[in-house]
C-alpha cells in the first residue's frame, strides 16, 4: 500500500478516547500490584482469621456437636487458603522487587540494584522451599537468607529523608524481632546435628518478643501521634474491643484457671504471653489504631500514615511472630518492605511543596503530609 493510501487510512479510522487508549505498561504493572495488593488482603486475611484463630476454638473441651463440625470446616477452609495466599504473597514480594530493581538501575544506585536482586533471588527460594520436600541444610539456608534478607530491608530505608525517628524504631524492633525468631529456629536445627550456636535460643526468642510487642508503640508514634490522627474517636472503636475482648480472655482464664487466651495467642500471633497481659493488650490496640489509620487517614498526616504503612502493618499481623512456613516468611519480608520503602503499591499523597524540594533523589515523601492541589 502506497503511503498517501495510508495516510488516508489513518485519517478515516476515529480518534480513541482516553478510555478507550491502551495504559502504559507502567499504568499496568501499577494496577496489578494494587490488585495483588487487595487480593492479599483478603485471601490472607482469611487464611489468618479461619486458619489459625477461628480453628482453635476446637480446642475448647466442651465444644461439642455442630459448633465443632462447624469450626472443623472452617479451619480446613483456611488451611485450603494457604496456597492461594503464598502464591499473591510471592506475585506481590516479587513484582515490588522488580519494580525497585528497575527504578535502582535508572538511578544508578548499585546498592539499590543488589538488595532488589537479592530480594528476587530469594522470592524465588522461597517457592522452591515450599514445593521442594524440606531437608535440614536447606532449612538452614533458607533462614539464614531469610535474616540477611530482613535487616537488609530495615536498613534500606533508614538514611532516607523523610522517615521520622518513631518510624525507623518501629521497623527495628520489627527486624530485632524477627531476629529472636531465626536465631532460634537455627539454633534448634544445628543443635540436632552437633552444631550449635552460641546458646540461650530461648532468651533470644522472649528478647525478639519484648521488641515485637514494641513496635506498636513506635509505630503508633510515626503514624497516628503527628497532626493528631490519634483524636478520631470512631476510628478507636475496633482497636478498644479487640482489647477489651483480649483482656477478658485473660481475666477468664485466670480466674477459671484455662489457658484458651495462650492457645489463640500462639496460634494467631506467636507470641508466648511471657509479659504481663496488658502489654499486650495495649499494644494491639495501639497497632490496630494505626492500621486503620493507614487506610483511613485523609488530610494533613504523617507520611507514614498511608496505605502502604496499612498494608505492611496489615501484613504483619497475618505473618505473626514465629514464621514456621515460608508463606509467614515471605509475609514478613513483604511487611518490612512496605513499611522501609522499596514496595509501594498504593499510591502515596503528595508531600508539601516545600518539603518537596528537600527530598533526596530516590522517591522518599517528607514527614509532613499536604493534600492540598
Amino acid at each position: 500500500m502506497k503511503p498517501q493510501a495510508i495516510r488516508t487510512v489513518q485519517a478515516a479510522q476515529p480518534a480513541r478516547t482516553p478510555q478507550e487508549r491502551p495504559l502504559p505498561a507502567s499504568d499496568e504493572i501499577a494496577w496489578l500490584g494494587r490488585y495483588l495488593a487487595w487480593g492479599l488482603m483478603l485471601v490472607g486475611g482469611l487464611e489468618w482469621s479461619l486458619g489459625r484463630t477461628v480453628s482453635r476454638m476446637a480446642a475448647a473441651p466442651n465444644l461439642e456437636g455442630a459448633p465443632r463440625q462447624i469450626i472443623e470446616v472452617l479451619g480446613r477452609t483456611g488451611l485450603a487458603l494457604v496456597s492461594p495466599a503464598m502464591l499473591l504473597a510471592l506475585a506481590l514480594y516479587l513484582l515490588s522487587a522488580v519494580k525497585a530493581g528497575s527504578l535502582s538501575v535508572r538511578q544508578r544506585s548499585a546498592g539499590n540494584t543488589a538488595l532488589a536482586l537479592y530480594l528476587g533471588v530469594f522470592g524465588l527460594l522461597a517457592a522452591v522451599h515450599t514445593f521442594y520436600p524440606t531437608l535440614p541444610w536447606l532449612n538452614v539456608l533458607f533462614n539464614l537468607l531469610a535474616l540477611l534478607a530482613a535487616w537488609w530491608i530495615a536498613l534500606y530505608g533508614m538514611p532516607a529523608r523523610g522517615k521520622s525517628l518513631s518510624l525507623r524504631l518501629g521497623i527495628l524492633c520489627v527486624a530485632v524481632g524477627y531476629s529472636g525468631w531465626f536465631y532460634y529456629v537455627l539454633q534448634q536445627a544445628l543443635s540436632t546435628r552437633g552444631q550449635p550456636l552460641l546458646g540461650a535460643p530461648l532468651l533470644a526468642l522472649n528478647l525478639g518478643e519484648v521488641a515485637a510487642v514494641a513496635a506498636p508503640f513506635a509505630f503508633f508514634a510515626a503514624v497516628a501521634v503527628p497532626y493528631g490522627q490519634w483524636r478520631h474517636v470512631g476510628r478507636w472503636t475496633l482497636p478498644v474491643a479487640a482489647a477489651a475482648l483480649f483482656s477478658a480472655g485473660n481475666v477468664a482464664d485466670a480466674v477459671f484457671d484455662q489457658g484458651f487466651s495462650g492457645v489463640f495467642a500462639i496460634w494467631s500471633l506467636g507470641f508466648n504471653l511471657f509479659l504481663p497481659w496488658p502489654l499486650y493488650a495495649i499494644a494491639l490496640m495501639l497497632f490496630l489504631y494505626c492500621v486503620l489509620t493507614g487506610f483511613l487517614a485523609r488530610g494533613e498526616r504523617a507520611r507514614a500514615a498511608s496505605p502502604n504503612t496499612g498494608l505492611g502493618l496489615l501484613l504483619l499481623l497475618y505473618a505473626g511472630f514465629t514464621l514456621q512456613v515460608p508463606y509467614q516468611v515471605v509475609l514478613a519480608l513483604l511487611s518490612l518492605m512496605l513499611l522501609s520503602g522499596p514496595a509501594k503499591p498504593f499510591d502515596e499523597p503528595r508531600p508539601a511543596p516545600v518539603e518537596a524540594e528537600a527530598s533526596d533523589s530516590f522517591p522518599q515523601l517528607a514527614d509532613g503530609i499536604s493534600t492540598s492541589p
